[in-house]
Parts: structure tokens; C-alpha cells; sequence
């Protein structure tokens, strides 16, 4: 039986080989990892010429179509997450070169938000560096609670990330494609209590120069009040949609390992 090489790159962590079950290949291919990246297209064809299976990571080295066109071992492209605009997939198709994804799970994304928000409000580094070098508190942190937390864009990581602020008790505020049927600019002051927008610039761009917002015979309070409401239910629809997503992807997984063979 022919063993298939698999070049799995840009692994510079070293973790490939240990965040998922290779062993079903163990009899069946040659894996061989790279943790160097490398920028030069000839330098890339000439590492992957043996190669039929190509594991890549996304956004880390291209795969366009100049390079594409002179592997021709090359059966197969797997790339991390839902989808990768470095491979010229159109190109893929061109030499029958199937591209795969192993799919996204937004959780990752989202702990790291708010891993940075907090490290950034109580200045967890600059304490940390001051203890680990024999001194002792030198900031004040600060507190979330009734403070207002911006978020651009309300989908499956955004809607997330504002639910979290709602346990913290912050004001939500938010701006997103998305809101209304109203125009943008109207969507973004409904959004944005106290907005920025910048006059003279395209109505999707919500930031520059500040004008303060308030809804005609309400106060910012109540303009807050119902920015808020907005956000929860933006948050309710993007639960339901994210749902939906997670049971997708378990359904894709589950008929993968039904059919763990490599085509040619």
C-alpha cells in the first residue's frame, strides 16, 4: 500500500502532532512537520514537491496559485478553521487539488477578549513584573461595573463578548452592519448614545470627530436604556444562530470520522 506524505507547516508552537488523532495514519503516511516558515514561493515548492497532502495553517503561509500550479504531487490541502482567503482555491480546483477545514469554535477568541480587557484594567503585567522582581503593588486598578464597553460588530464573537460585559454590569453600547432596517448612520447614533461620526465620510464609518447623542425628548440615560435592550436581544438572535452553527459543525465532524480515508 503507498504511504501518502503529509507536510503539516508553519508549526512553530510544535503542537500539531498533539491537538488531534494522527494515529489512524500511522500506517498510511509519512508526516513530516515544519516549524520555520518560509516567505520565498520557490523556496515553498521546492520543500513541498514530495508532498500530496499539505496541512497548512490559516493565515500563515500562502498558497497561491503560482505555487499551486507547480506541485504536482500535491492531492490535497487542509487548512485550520472555517475558511482560508490565502489559498487560491480556484486554482485548487483548476488541478484537482481538493481544500478541506477543520471548522472554528468562537470560545477561543472571546476568553482572550476579555483575558485582555481585565489584564489591561488591573494592569495584571506591570504587577506581575513589580512582584516577580521583589516590589509590591505600584497601580490602582479599575473597576468594569458601570463602566461602557464598545463593541464593533454583533455576530457569533461579538455578541459573546457583550453578554460578558452584562455580567460584569457594564453599559453596552454596539455598532454593526446589521441593527436595523434603518440606514447606517442612523444606526450607529441608535447604537452610540454618545457616538463619533465623522462628518463627510462614508455612513458606515461611525468614528471621528465626537457629537454628542441624545434621542429627541429623551435623556443620554434613556438613550443608553434602549441601547442596551438592542444589544440583548442582537445577543438572543446570535445565540440562536450560533446554535444552530455548533450543531453543523458537530454534524460535519461526526461524518468525517465515518470516512477517514484519503482520496486521490
Amino acid at each position: 500500500m503507498k504511504k501518502y506524505k503529509i507536510a503539516v507547516l508553519d508549526d512553530y508552537q510544535n503542537v500539531a502532532l498533539e491537538s488531534a488523532d494522527w494515529s489512524v495514519l500511522r500506517d498510511r503516511a509519512d508526516i513530516a512537520v515544519f516549524q520555520d516558515h518560509l516567505a520565498d514561493p520557490d523556496a515553498v515548492i521546492e520543500r513541498l514537491l514530495p508532498f500530496d497532502v499539505v496541512c497548512v495553517m490559516r493565515e500563515r503561509s500562502p498558497l497561491p496559485r503560482n505555487v499551486i500550479e507547480r506541485l504536482p504531487n500535491l492531492k490535497l490541502i487542509a487548512s485550520t478553521g472555517s475558511g482560508n482567503a490565502s489559498i487560491d482555491v480556484a486554482a485548487a480546483g483548476d488541478h484537482g487539488i481538493a481544500v478541506v477545514h477543520t471548522g472554528y469554535r468562537s470560545d477561543p477568541t472571546i476568553e482572550f477578549t476579555w483575558a485582555l480587557i481585565l489584564a489591561s484594567a488591573r494592569h495584571i503585567v506591570t504587577e506581575s513584573n513589580s512582584v516577580r522582581s521583589g516590589g509590591w503593588q505600584q497601580t490602582v486598578g479599575t473597576d468594569l461595573r458601570g463602566k461602557t464597553l464598545g463593541v464593533l460588530g454583533l455576530g457569533r464573537i461579538g455578541s459573546q463578548v457583550a453578554r460578558i460585559g452584562s455580567a460584569f454590569g457594564m453599559n453596552l453600547i454596539a455598532w454593526s452592519h446589521n441593527m436595523t432596517p434603518r440606514p447606517p448612520k442612523q444606526r450607529a447614533q441608535s447604537w452610540f448614545p454618545r457616538t463619533a461620526v465623522r462628518a463627510g465620510r462614508h455612513p458606515d464609518d461611525p468614528f471621528g470627530v465626537e457629537q454628542p447623542y441624545a434621542r429627541p425628548g429623551g435623556s443620554r440615560r434613556a438613550g443608553e436604556n434602549e441601547a442596551n435592550s438592542l444589544v440583548d436581544q442582537r445577543v438572543a438572535r446570535a445565540d440562536r444562530r450560533r446554535a444552530s452553527f455548533d450543531q453543523r459543525v458537530e454534524e460535519q465532524a461526526n461524518r468525517r470520522r465515518g470516512d477517514r480515508r484519503i482520496r486521490h
